[in-house]
């Protein structure tokens, strides 16, 4: 398909919880599962904005005439997220992991970032109005088929979590409101949506190189801006009035920040999660998957690749990352029981040559399940014993399938030997 021809645009809005403390208040970034122990009503109403007008969306959502409850835990909430306290001064760690993304995406840094009252009227937000500062803009980042321009990058609060609706009445729930929140837009030149697709995947992995975000369900949403409504008469026209101007206005109750030359230079870039996976790839001889992996859970190749010098890199990464895997999905274990001493123990036994690598997933199931092993069970055997019983099957059953041969080998060597020499030792003697 010629998306060109189409004339496809498309643009993305990536949204980022940032983990640490809330943006102007200092309780926990927790989504606590406590029961709430406050619960609040409220009505809102639009008011006029910065140009002297109420912004469209505001009056939309105003017209509705709905009541809101709010519930919430007084672990992760305070007065300040129910609009009965001025904000606190803006959270200087979160600033500077925006500053930090802006860095990375080659932005336009601002002099001094104003935070702005942003309307916002559909119950989300206690006080009427989300707060956000636009921290950086014109960067971009690099994909396989050219540049995609970053607009801009925003700090802002995390919207409250909505728990019901009805026509008359919407609850919200408190502990996500207040979070720092990174908002990043891009200018239309995503070409087709692999395109788009790649474009989501390299900014994920910026944000993540930082280590200071969120990671889970619920913590990153991407818009994908190419969706519009056709009429008859081919104009398109919005599904609801959009939000404009009308909707900012300075927040009063938060300074501005100046950002110095001094500041952005003491800004600590972070090597970004793709050169670590090349140098990891490089180093270690291991595929770009597993590199991934192993940076995701942060484990530390050098310590385990000096401990047991005889094995692999790719085979240690295998049992500490994949195994556990086929632990949970094909045998229904969960991995979360074994702790590194069963995987120093694995290692150490195939490092010794005291069992073979088919060996590692039983013993590793038997220490999830609380049994005990008899290692000697594991024990390699020799290629000539195996031969002596393929000759011995072939004289007993002759004529069977190479698959049923291999059936009754595996019964007996199963954990004793790698299947693919077993299947060679096989072939040798079945024509």
């Amino acid at each position: 398909m010629n998306y060109k021809k189409l004339g496809f645009r498309c643009g993305l809005e990536i949204h980022q919880q940032l983990d640490g403390k809330k943006l102007f208040c200092r309780c926990p970034a927790l989504n606590s599962a406590n029961d709430p122990d406050i619960s609040v009503r409220r009505r809102l109403r639009a008011v006029v904005g910065e140009t002297g007008e109420i912004d469209k969306a505001a009056a939309y959502e105003t017209a509705r005439a709905r009541e809101f409850l709010y519930v919430s835990h007084s672990e992760d909430t305070c007065l300040v997220e129910y609009d009965e306290q001025p904000p606190f001064p803006i959270n200087e760690e979160l600033l500077d992991v925006a500053l930090q993304v802006a860095l990375l995406m080659h932005c336009k840094i601002v002099d001094e970032v104003q935070v702005m009252r942003k309307t916002v009227v559909d119950g989300s937000n206690v006080s009427g109005f989300q707060r956000t500062a636009l921290i950086a803009y014109d960067g971009w980042i690099e994909t396989s088929k050219g540049n995609v321009g970053i607009q801009s990058i925003c700090l802002e609060e995390e919207a409250a979590q909505k728990l019901e609706e009805t026509k008359t009445t919407v609850s919200y729930k408190l502990d996500r409101l207040g979070i720092g929140l990174l908002e990043i837009a891009t200018h239309t030149d995503i070409v087709d949506p692999e395109h788009a697709k790649e474009a989501a995947g390299v900014i994920g992995m910026i944000l993540r190189s930082t280590e200071k975000v969120k990671r889970g369900l619920g913590t990153i949403r991407q818009d994908v801006n190419i969706s519009m409504k056709a009429e008859p008469d081919f104009t398109t026209s919005f599904l609801r009035p959009l939000p404009g101007a009308a909707r900012m206005y300075p927040e009063t109750d938060v300074l501005p920040v100046r950002i110095t030359k001094e500041r952005i230079a003491k800004i600590k870039v972070p090597e970004l999660i793709s050169e670590k996976t090349m140098k990891l790839g490089e180093e270690f001889g291991i595929h770009e998957a597993l590199a991934q992996e192993i940076l995701r859970q942060k484990i530390d190749m050098k310590m385990w690749t000096a401990k047991y010098p005889k094995l692999e890199a790719t085979q240690i990464a295998q049992i500490l990352i994949e195994v556990p895997k086929e632990l949970k999905s094909r045998l229904k274990i969960d991995p979360a029981r074994l702790k590194d001493k069963e995987y120093h123990e694995v290692l150490g036994l195939l490092h010794e040559g005291k069992i073979s690598k088919e060996a590692v997933i039983d013993i590793l199931a038997a220490h999830a399940e609380g049994k005990s092993v008899n290692v000697d069970q594991y024990k390699p055997v020799q290629s000539s014993d195996i031969e002596d019983e393929i000759e011995k099957i072939l004289k007993e059953k002759p004529g069977l399938t190479m698959g049923a041969y291999m059936g009754m080998l595996m019964a007996k060597y199963r954990g004793k030997i790698d299947g693919q020499k077993l299947m060679e030792l096989l072939k040798k003697r079945v024509k």
